[in-house]
């Protein structure tokens, strides 16, 4: 493991990376001399160029936002990069007369750049694929191809998005309030999901309702096209209630939900099961905070799968982040192998996670705001609805129950049982959860049994 360094509120290099790399990469990958195919390259040397000058420990005085100084950093490196590629050894035969003297377009580092709009369409662009990814795996690939014709789509130079009509044509029978809800799911989904993406930026005490609301005055004041995604950020259905620009219903957007229109059944369930999925798959080390209690064996584990362990030139061994799909599923090592009192601890951890979502959402309920810290350690709680929180609860004490043969949950045989019972009669549930379900369910054992 790499040494730990502390300077100021950079804890260690797991800190550091686990707060961003994925947005740098993502940011990188936007470049048009770096793309996709060159993004995780230029990434990786990026931060391990950072790693061998020992950064954490003798890190620049700044002026101004350090998040501003690292995508400034993360462009210039990247620029670095690409004007190696362009130094080719002269060539031995001569050009011919129809070939440009030089190929690549202008120098970009003579185009304008501006930091927080490299930072923001980052954000917007992981936030879209994330959703775009769990939209597909929940077999909701329907949502994501409405969705992208009648939001994207409009927004990509030359692209010729299918008119509703077209769509309509596609789902014979339906209306277009078929189109409208679908829209609005998504439209809920993407609201939920991104602020657990925003990264929070260890130098500033900012609650999640400031990075939101940052975010926000970012593609408001922003002259690029690109960032009228954030039309994504209004959670109302409709093209038809939607004359106005994407900017101006952005800027119309707050860090609470508003007042909506009554959504049916059908928008609901199908926003909770895309959302349990997604939390399912969020890396573990998102709902511990820190890996000093959870033991050394599950801290491997984690550590293994972070950006940290890649610090190296040597090719990357694709590590797969520890997550509670897999720790469910339980069969692919090395989580076979983690020792039941460890597990017990993470267990513990999760559920303590889905309590503070319950406290957070009785504040918020009563008008007061949730509490962070420096690190903004609420931040992905604001963005998990209240029932996504009591699965997570309920599977934390079931997995305990059924993993380590450990009640970690501090409620008697029949309040138990009606948890359980509840998880299972909702029709959003994973179905990889319900045998956990039942077998925690029958191991407490029927109702009236001591």
């Amino acid at each position: 493991m790499f040494r730990s360094t502390v300077a100021e509120n950079f804890e260690s290099w797991d800190r550091f990376l686990r707060a961003y790399y994925t947005p740098i990469r993502a940011a990188l990958g936007l470049l048009p001399f770096v793309g996709e195919e060159r993004a995780d390259d230029v990434a990786q040397s990026f931060f391990l160029k950072m790693y061998e000058r020992d950064f954490l420990a003798n890190r620049p005085a700044l002026e101004g936002r350090f998040r501003n100084w690292l995508y400034v950093a993360a462009r210039h490196h990247a620029l670095d990069e690409y004007r190696k590629i362009r130094r080719r050894p002269e060539r031995a035969d001569a050009f011919e007369v129809e070939e440009p003297a030089d190929p690549h377009p202008n120098d970009p580092d003579d185009l304008p750049f501006d930091a927080d709009e490299f930072y923001a369409l980052s954000v917007l662009h992981l936030t879209v694929s994330r959703v775009r990814k769990h939209l597909l795996e929940e077999g909701k690939s329907e949502l994501w191809m409405i969705f992208e014709e009648l939001v994207l789509a409009p927004l990509i130079p030359g692209r010729s998005p299918k008119t509703r009509d077209q769509l309509l044509a596609m789902f014979p029978g339906q209306g277009p309030v078929f189109l409208d809800n679908r829209m609005t799911t998504v439209k809920r989904v993407f609201r939920r999901i991104l602020p657990a993406l925003i990264p929070a930026d260890p130098t500033e005490n900012l609650t999640p309702e400031q990075r939101f609301q940052e975010l926000l005055e970012i593609l408001r004041d922003s002259k690029n096209n690109r960032l009228w995604l954030a039309f994504l950020l209004d959670p109302t259905p409709g093209v038809e209630t939607s004359p106005g620009s994407s900017l101006d219903l952005a800027a119309g957007s707050t860090g609470s939900d508003r007042p909506e229109a009554p959504v049916t059944p059908e928008i609901l369930q199908d926003e909770l099961r895309i959302l349990l999925g997604f939390w399912l798959e969020m890396p573990l080390a998102e709902y511990l905070e820190d890996l000093e209690s959870v033991g050394p064996a599950v801290a491997a584990v984690i550590r293994g799968s972070w950006p940290s362990s890649s610090l190296t030139r040597k090719p990357r061994a694709a590590a797969l982040p520890l997550n509670l799909r897999g720790l469910v599923d339980g069969s692919r090592p090395p989580l076979s192998s983690l020792p039941p009192e460890e597990l017990k601890l993470v267990f513990e951890r999760l559920k303590t996670f889905a309590k503070r979502v319950h406290r957070a959402a009785k504040r918020a309920g009563a008008g007061a705001g949730a509490e962070t810290d420096a690190r903004g350690g609420a931040r992905r709680e604001n963005s998990l609805p209240f029932e996504i929180a009591q699965v997570l609860y309920n599977l934390a004490g079931a997995l305990a129950l059924t993993r380590c043969d450990s009640r970690i949950i501090g409620l008697g045989d029949g309040q138990f049982r009606k948890n359980l019972a509840w998880v299972l009669s909702q029709p959003w549930l994973d179905a990889r959860l319900r045998p956990i379900f039942f077998a925690a369910f029958t191991q407490i054992g029927p109702a009236g049994s001591v």
